[in-house]
């Protein structure tokens, strides 16, 4: 219990002191999409806080590849069925980790704060010992 105790107190004091910078996974998003829809599409990924990294037209297709943040496309193959209409597709891989703009961040630790008054139950997996 006390090797318990002093690992919690010494990670408190290392992350106050040590001014964390939040940082969130991004993915190289690519994908082929039908030419006429492609304006929509880079504009919904640049509403994503994605940046648009190359445009390939090849036809009747057009294959958009962007880096956006993993967090913006958890809801995006609905997004991208109802823009074209079930014809466009995507894939992901990822890409690196980048920092938090201010905005968000602030929202994350206020957000975390809050949880912290919810008592240790909240923070702790079912079964866990205490």
């Amino acid at each position: 219990m006390a090797f318990q105790i002093a690992a919690s107190m010494g990670l408190q004091k290392v992350f106050m002191d040590g001014s964390p910078d939040p940082a969130r996974a991004h993915h190289e998003r690519g994908g082929h999409n039908a030419a006429d829809h492609a304006g929509d599409v880079i504009g919904d990924l640049n509403s994503r806080r994605g940046r648009i990294v190359g445009m390939e037209p090849a036809g009747e297709t057009a294959a958009v590849r962007a880096v956006v943040p993993m967090a913006e496309m958890l809801t995006y193959e609905s997004t991208l069925r109802s823009m074209t209409g079930g014809r466009g597709g995507y894939s992901m891989e990822f890409s690196h980790y980048e920092e938090v703009p201010a905005f968000l961040a602030d929202k994350v630790v206020k957000e975390a704060k809050a949880g912290k008054g919810e008592g240790r139950e909240a923070l702790e997996p079912a079964g866990s010992p205490t």
